[in-house]
């Protein structure tokens, strides 16, 4: 199952509350009511909400994801439950009801295969980069390329404001055949899910377990990774995904071979300018291959660029690229605020050095900076963030800046 949608009667029932509240199907004003439940609208739709979402949800034609479309429920005064088609959503072991609706997806063939791989081979798989990069996309085609390997696929969107007892509680009840009575404790809660794993072959999801912004709490993330740790170091068939925009420090090594970790680049060109020919941009092949490589492949960045090319440029890719610097657009500018606001200073002195220079070699960029600090652990914390990037040139390891990062460095990390 891929999500929910609403049964003939619960259709009903939704054209009657929308009517009371004088709306319509076209209207924004239950996508602004929606974002603004569930605390993301800022001028920007929350994660999931879109016209083409609320229209699958008033005419259920198609299943859109379970939280989105708890959502719409919540903000129309409807029990959920009441309104969901649920003999056809309940009668799969697998759960994927959140996870999300990808219309394109584009390229990644070896990725797809290298990380099939480890799944079958390991009992974590750690799927880090940078944000826009693909990270969910990917991991959504994996769990139907690997359908006939896994007895059970249940897919859950991190949600860091809730305890880690809460998400393994989810993963437990979500296993049981049956109901089942839990104790509250972490470490007994991790035992009786390494005990469920064992009884099928099991592939969770853990999508976006990104906490750079959990800063009230400095206990939680080594506890949510030592748990992590736990389940995956017993012996059994199944295995967790896991999508992040930081790569957790030191986690393969205490793992062993038991885990391993995979970093999502950007896109090539060719996948890139797919993106662009499907938004109905005109370029050539060169002017499409600069403005991939110009946005690092990112699939997000393009994707927002398109409409800003299209009203504002003709729809020509060749006259976007004659407009000077870069524009960052507003989405990939809020990743990247979560993804420094907790760096120490020093940190973020090393990325303000390499925005105004060249790709830079590691005694270079060393020289660069007055306080030397603890550099080699500064330059890996922020590789493992995907904000600093290492090339190769005539040999040697050289460090640079993505030109979305450097440009929001050269704007928002002034000294």
């Amino acid at each position: 199952m891929a999500g929910l949608r609403a049964s003939e009667a619960g259709k009903f029932q939704i054209r009657q509350a929308i009517q009371a509240r004088n709306w319509n199907v076209t209207s924004e004003d239950p996508l602004i009511a929606t974002s603004q439940f569930l605390g993301e609208f800022n001028g920007l739709y929350a994660n999931g909400v879109s016209e083409t979402t609320w229209k699958r949800f008033v005419y259920a034609k198609r299943a859109i994801r379970r939280d989105t479309f708890e959502a719409y429920c919540k903000i129309l005064d409807l029990d959920w439950r009441s309104i969901a088609d649920l003999p056809h959503v309940e009668s799969q072991l697998d759960d994927l009801s959140l996870m999300p609706l990808i219309a394109n997806f584009y390229g990644r063939t070896q990725e797809l295969n290298q990380i099939e791989a480890s799944l079958l081979n390991h009992r974590f798989v750690i799927l880090y980069g940078f944000g826009g990069v693909g990270k969910t996309a990917l991991a959504v085609q994996l769990v139907e390329q690997v359908r006939a390997r896994f007895d059970r696929r249940i897919w859950k969107r991190f949600d860091r404001t809730l305890p880690i007892e809460q998400l393994l509680l989810d993963l437990l009840d979500t296993l049981s055949q049956s109901p089942r009575t839990f104790p509250t404790d972490l470490t007994t809660l991790a035992q009786l899910l390494v005990q469920d794993l064992a009884k099928s072959r099991t592939l969770i999801i853990l999508d976006e377990v990104n906490l750079e912004s959990k800063v009230d709490d400095r206990s939680y993330y080594p506890n949510l990774i030592h748990t992590l740790q736990t389940l995956g170091q017993k012996q059994n068939q199944s295995c967790i995904l896991v999508t992040t925009r930081e790569r957790p420090e030191g986690f393969t090594a205490v793992m062993g071979g038991q885990a391993i970790s995979h970093v999502l680049q950007g896109l090539e060109p060719e996948a890139g300018c797919q993106i662009l020919a499907n938004r109905q941009l005109m370029f050539d092949a060169m002017s499409g291959a600069q403005l991939v490589q110009k946005y690092s492949g990112n699939p997000l960045a393009l994707e927002l660029l398109c409409p800003i090319v299209k009203d504002l440029f003709q729809n020509r890719v060749e006259r976007f690229l004659e407009n000077p610097g870069i524009y960052v657009p507003g989405k990939i500018e809020q990743v990247l605020r979560q993804q420094v606001q907790d760096l120490t200073e020093f940190e973020r002195a090393i990325l303000r050095s390499l925005s105004s220079s060249e790709p830079l070699s590691r005694q270079e960029l060393q020289d660069e900076l007055i306080d030397p600090g603890d550099f080699i652990q500064a330059l890996y914390r922020l590789g493992r963030r995907s904000l600093v990037e290492k090339v190769a040139e005539e040999g040697e390891v050289l460090y640079t800046l993505q030109p979305m990062v450097m440009e929001f460095v050269r704007k928002h990390l002034k000294p």
